[in-house]
């Protein structure tokens, strides 16, 4: 009987061997969720075992696709090993004919009569180079736009040949086709005609129409011409091709404005600091102040990854591995405790012992990963990635003016800086660490306990600051003793020394320090010597370097001020007889020059020890603390912390990035900006697109904590060794005092002000984050009224916002930060700013807008989220660059819609898409596209399903 007896659906499956079964050629089947019913199968004959095994292991879909996606690898492997070719067979010509001609840019227009078409059609065109590999075909180099309506299409989108890339010769071929489009949405279009010249030809007509006749394809009756204008891509170049009269046309077009050679942009955009660069060449018309289109803004988009994706995080996994180990010698410090509170410290330091355990590892992973430089979408669930941020790409436009000016614009785009890989079932940041001040609150049995932890935070703190200027001080001291170098200065170093000395001591006379003291005291099982605390102090003082890291927690603990000093050993007489004796004899230098301090030196040595004495019992005290209070919040804690460590590497290296670029390459020797920096910091503008509804809520409460801790990041700068600035940067510090060094090369250096120089100063960062939901989710937030964390956010960043431009304006008041004429002073877009927060309407886009355009003009760092920073990333970044070309540099209005759809179809945004997905478009559906803001929507037929 050949009836079958059921069906098994081959998905989430492992197919194993069974060597140990008594029937031969035994294999099974497990099914993910039923691993414990496995179904056994069997086949007749070795060579039926093989096949059988051979055909089920590759009959998924992700097999399926999985072999896809290598096929589509090795065809574009494929495609970029092949080389334009001649059809001319006995041709010899090298590159060298072309001079030093880089390339040239193609600027394109058709002309179609009225009669081929009922209507007027939509259209694009595609250039082609002739190929050779095995076999010789065309290969499609780039498209232009589509242009929609029109029987005169007039193409936004330039072409660029690079004649050294392409390895492009003279006598090369290439073919114009033109599509015409009968349904955008559903990607439906036939070939209308072709056209065909060679390279030799179009450089004859450099900067002159080149007319194309089309040839219809069947069973199309299409009757017009592909017009092109080819263009130096440097002025200065030349070439040594035949002067012969070309047999084109030579009539300029009126279509194409402002008809010169282009000279090539002046800096290398974004290329010194990216990798795998995209670009797109456009040509925009402005108008004369007449209003006639007699001129073009020459733009260049680019998009590119950065090693900073993947260097930072190492370094931020270092920092937080090294300050995990600091705290296990802590709790180990304090020795073996009696029984229950030696299972507290156990319990406590096992916590950070694994979290040692999972940097070290996360470390090892992430450095493995080396092209591409960037995290793709896909990956931001994976725990051995969690530190790297998502998709992270410097993005941008070189603008290049009818009067040559050249400027530059930049954005940072990332995905949601956020513990992905942790999930978002409890929800995120905020409401994880506002749980464990409840919980705090709740297990604390009175004000002094509740507040025992924040005092003692407070003293490490000063502890660490006074101890410090003690030391400093104090070798100072003992180098003018040992010189003989009575100066007139000795009186004042020994007086901070001992004020630091007197200080110190009474913190540890101090009720709390006390109180934990004799805690300890009675906890240990043998008491640590004198002698024992010395000679461990060099670990001492790494720990009270080390910035405390309780503030990670957020507790909202309330100081009290249990400062009180209470009665103790014999500290203050001891401190009081030393302090009396060394200061008399500094009294007695000032009036006898020829004394000497030198017989006091055992005295003086006596208040080193004995400040280190008391240091090691504050610490110690503080420590005892740290460990309570670690272990009333052990529940959670570890999960907070490790969260909060994930979502400040990803925006640190977000940040880190910004701010390279703008130092490095677009606000370059710039001395204003330099002193900008030192004065009032460097605004870091964040922009997120999550809604405040399901999973995203929680990357947006990750996000904003993160994007607060940025606070407490300082960038540095350095002369670069050799004039060659190392492109990452380096971090020190810790998580609460976070140091970026950053290397400059000598010229930039120079005109640095005296206090960066000298790192008297260091660049403070202020940041700030709107955010405004503008898919489906946020549209159920909105009629759900869940939006109050959002308003939230976007009311702390206004005043932050807004404090930053008070300080900018008290120190440049009137600067004049547009290039437009037309635009309103900063103050009124302030105002603007305020006006639309306060109005709290649904999608209030006018937030992310004006902001964008405010910190634009405060020469700020721009930062752009969303999820996974590929689709609403890349409608807001393209808005974001058609509003800098309309209100900066008058793009036409009626041009506007068309350049943003242009950026968003042809642009680089659509490689992003391919980059993490495999596929050249929007993960956007049709329903998410009807919700979403006007402004935001995507071009017609480049959206639809695809893994995001």
């Amino acid at each position: 009987d050949s009836s079958p007896l059921g069906c098994l659906i081959l998905e989430n499956y492992k197919i194993e061997e069974c060597p140990g079964v008594e029937k031969e050629f035994t294999f099974t089947l497990r099914f993910n969720g039923d691993e414990l019913r496995p179904i056994y199968l069997a086949a007749i004959s070795l060579e039926e075992y093989k096949s059988w095994m051979s055909a089920i292991e590759t009959a998924s879909y992700g097999s399926l696709r999985n072999r896809v996606l290598t096929l589509r690898g090795e065809l574009q492997d494929l495609r970029k090993s092949m080389k334009p070719v001649s059809l001319n067979a006995n041709s010899t010509e090298e590159n060298s004919d072309f001079g030093n001609i880089p390339g040239i840019e193609i600027l394109i227009e058709c002309s179609i009569e009225t009669s081929s078409f009922q209507s007027p059609p939509s259209t694009y065109v595609s250039l082609s180079v002739l190929t050779a590999n095995s076999h010789v075909f065309w290969l499609e180099y780039c498209q232009t736009e589509i242009c929609e309506d029109s029987y005169e299409p007039f193409y936004l989108t330039s072409a660029n040949l690079n004649f050294s890339e392409m390895a492009i010769k003279p006598s090369t071929e290439l073919k114009f086709t033109l599509f015409v489009v009968q349904n955008r949405k559903e990607g439906i279009k036939t070939i209308g005609g072709i056209a065909t010249c060679h390279v030799q030809e179009i450089l004859q007509a450099l900067n002159q129409k080149v007319v194309l006749k089309i040839k219809p394809k069947e069973p199309s009756e299409l009757v017009g011409t592909i017009n092109i204008v080819p263009k130096l891509n440097d002025p200065e170049s030349t070439h040594r091709m035949s002067a012969k009269d070309s047999s084109f046309p030579s009539e300029l077009p009126a279509k194409f404005p402002d008809i010169r050679p282009v000279r090539s942009f002046k800096n290398e955009y974004l290329t010194k600091s990216c990798v795998n660069p995209s670009t797109k060449m456009y040509r925009f018309p402005v108008a004369d102040e007449g209003g006639n289109e007699v001129k073009c803004l020459r733009v260049k988009e680019m998009m590119g990854e950065t090693k900073i994706s993947f260097l930072v995080p190492q370094q931020m996994l270092n920092m937080y591995i090294n300050a995990e180990k600091l705290s296990i010698d802590e709790f180990n410090r304090l020795g073996k405790l009696k029984s229950y509170w030696e299972d507290i410290r156990e319990k406590v330091v096992q916590e950070h012992r694994e979290l040692y355990a999972e940097y070290q590892e996360n470390l090892q992973e992430v450095k493995k990963f080396t092209d591409p430089y960037f995290k793709p979408s896909k990956f931001k669930m994976e725990q051995r990635y969690q530190f790297i941020p998502t998709n992270l790409h410097l993005q941008g436009i070189a603008v290049l003016d009818p009067y040559d000016n050249e400027y530059h614009y930049c954005v940072s785009t990332v995905g949601a800086a956020a513990a992905h890989s942790m999930k978002f079932k409890n929800g995120g940041l905020c409401k994880q660490m506002k749980q464990i001040s409840m919980k705090d609150s709740s297990k604390s049995s009175s004000d002094d306990r509740r507040n025992e932890e924040y005092s003692a935070r407070e003293l490490k703190a000063t502890t660490r600051t006074m101890f410090f200027r003690f030391s400093e001080n104090f070798n100072k001291f003992k180098s003018m003793i040992s010189n003989s170098e009575y100066t007139g200065n000795l009186r004042f170093i020994w007086n901070v020394v001992a004020d630091s000395a007197r200080y110190l001591t009474n913190t540890y006379n101090s009720k709390i320090v006390q109180l934990l003291l004799n805690e300890i005291n009675s906890y240990r099982k043998s008491k640590i010597s004198v002698e024992e605390q010395l000679n461990n102090f060099a670990l001492t003082r790494k720990i009270l370097a080390q910035d405390s890291d309780w503030e990670w927690t957020e507790s909202n603990l309330q100081y009290l001020g249990n400062m009180q000093q209470q009665n103790s050993d014999n500290a203050i007489p001891r401190l009081d007889d030393l302090l009396s004796r060394i200061s008399y004899k500094v009294d007695h230098l000032e009036n006898n020059k020829s004394s000497s301090l030198s017989d006091e030196m055992d005295s003086i040595n006596k208040l080193e020890n004995f400040v280190c004495e008391i240091v090691s019992h504050i610490v110690d005290a503080v420590t005892l603390a740290r460990m309570k209070d670690e272990n009333l919040k052990i529940e959670n804690l570890k999960n907070v912390r490790k969260r909060r460590d994930i979502a400040f590497s990803q925006v640190v290296s977000s940040l880190i990035a910004s701010f390279h670029y703008k130092m490095m390459y677009e606000d370059i020797y710039n001395i204003k900006y330099y002193e900008q920096l030192m004065t009032v910091g460097f605004l870091a503008s964040f922009e997120s697109l999550l809604s405040n509804y399901g999973d995203e809520t929680g990357m947006l409460e990750d996000m904003w904590v993160a994007v607060r801790d940025c606070k407490n990041v300082h960038f540095k700068l350095s002369r670069a060794k050799d004039d060659n600035p190392v492109l990452v940067p380096t971090i020190g510090g810790s998580r609460t005092h976070l140091v970026v060094n950053v290397e400059v090369n000598d010229k930039i250096f120079s005109e640095l002000p005296e206090a960066l120089k000298t790192g008297q100063k260091m660049i403070k960062v202020v940041p700030v984050l709107f955010t405004v939901g503008i898919n489906e989710q946020a549209t159920i937030a909105e009629r759900l009224g869940q939006v109050a964390l959002q308003d939230t956010i976007n009311d702390w960043s206004f005043k932050r916002f807004k404090a930053y431009f008070e300080q900018y304006n008290t120190f440049y008041p009137n600067t004049i930060t547009s290039k437009s004429s037309y635009s309103p002073s900063l103050h009124e877009s302030m105002q603007k700013l305020e006006e639309i927060i306060q109005k709290k309407s649904n999608k209030n886009i006018g937030i992310l807008i004006q902001s964008e355009e405010i910190c634009r003009r405060l020469d700020g760092g721009r930062l752009t989220c969303c999820k996974s920073g590929k689709d609403r990333t890349s409608m807001s970044v393209t808005l974001e660059q058609c509003l800098l070309l309309r209100n900066e540099h008058n793009l036409e209005k009626k041009y506007f819609e068309r350049a943003l759809e242009t950026m968003r179809s042809e642009g680089p945004r659509r490689e992003n898409t391919w980059k993490n997905a495999n596929a050249r478009c929007y993960a956007f559906n049709r329903m998410q596209v009807m919700v979403l803001p006007t402004l935001y929507k995507p071009p017609a037929g480049t959206y639809g399903s695809a893994q995001t």
